[in-house]
């Protein structure tokens, strides 16, 4: 079990930093929201544990400019994917899984020829062949078609299950391992292997086993509706997402970030919702080793 991580305010000379270059930082960040690039910017920067800037700058949500506080959270998409990484990694260390492992052992409803082939590894370096520009439209075909799948397992979230299994016969674009390709769908599948593999909900086991033990209270695949209300970070109407981008893709599979439904959803490539203290521990945890 990893020891909670414990940042501490200092001054950026204490630990052989420039105090003009981080001022300077803040300086850029505020200009940005003057300037109307960024509405909302949190910037929290550390060296060996000490904190020397932790600033918001900007606003809350659009519709009623209330200013952004440092607690802040932020929907922060694929900064999901190091932490689903870690969950597979915490279940290769407990002997439940191999990156080695054929991806069909743990999810035998895909079915395209060549899946048998794509390893653990393979959807964690983004070499799996899986394509999101083809896996995606051909979900939002089938679910057109109005296709019958089977309802969601105990402990799994329904656009999880929905996905897979619009996606279960979807092609490979390439062969397993032999070009990297970024891919959300990858990091889908990897949240859905985490429950298989530990027999608890995926944001459970990423709970108990990362967020807990690292003292990440403000980090959550399930936001309390309570803080959506209060702390929750709203993007603009026009800033683009994955819907805005797709807009055939259905909302019922894949919500825009801005949705109540986003903040329920527990997508292992995008669903983490959190503060950027939280991300620094995060990233101080792997900086420990």
């Amino acid at each position: 079990m990893p020891e909670p991580v414990t940042l501490r305010s200092g001054r950026p000379e204490d630990v052989g930093m420039d105090p003009r270059r981080i001022a300077l930082i803040g300086d850029r960040a505020q200009s940005w929201v003057d300037s109307g690039n960024c509405p909302s910017l949190v910037l929290l920067a550390a060296r060996h544990g000490v904190v020397v800037l932790e600033e918001a700058y900007g606003i809350l949500r659009p519709s009623d400019s209330a200013p952004l506080g440092t607690d802040a959270i932020f929907p922060v998409m694929s900064l999901t994917k190091p932490i689903t990484a870690a969950a597979i990694l915490c279940l290769v260390e407990d002997g439940l899984l191999s990156l080695k492992h054929p991806i069909t052992d743990l999810l035998p409803e895909l079915t395209a020829p060549g899946v048998e082939q794509v390893l653990i590894a393979d959807l964690l370096t983004h070499t799996s062949g899986y394509d999101d520009m083809s896996v995606y439209p051909h979900v939002t075909s089938r679910f057109v078609a109005n296709a019958t799948v089977p309802s969601a397992a105990p402990n799994q979230c329904n656009v999880t299950n929905r996905v897979i299994r619009y996606a279960s016969d979807a092609a490979l674009t390439r062969a397993p391992g032999e070009a990297m390709c970024y891919c959300n769908f990858g990091y889908q599948l990897l949240g859905d292997i985490v429950r298989r593999a530990s027999g608890i909900s995926f944001p459970q086991f990423v709970a108990e086993r990362i967020f807990a033990p690292l003292g990440m209270h403000d980090s959550f695949f399930v936001l309390p509706k309570e803080l959506r209300e209060t702390r929750r970070v709203l993007r603009e109407p026009n800033c683009p997402d994955l819907p805005a981008l797709f807009p055939d893709f259905p909302r019922e599979v894949f919500p825009s970030a801005n949705s109540e439904a986003w903040d329920v959803c527990e997508n292992g490539a995008s669903g983490v919702k959190t503060t950027a203290r939280d991300v620094a521990v995060f990233a101080h945890m792997l900086l420990n080793g």
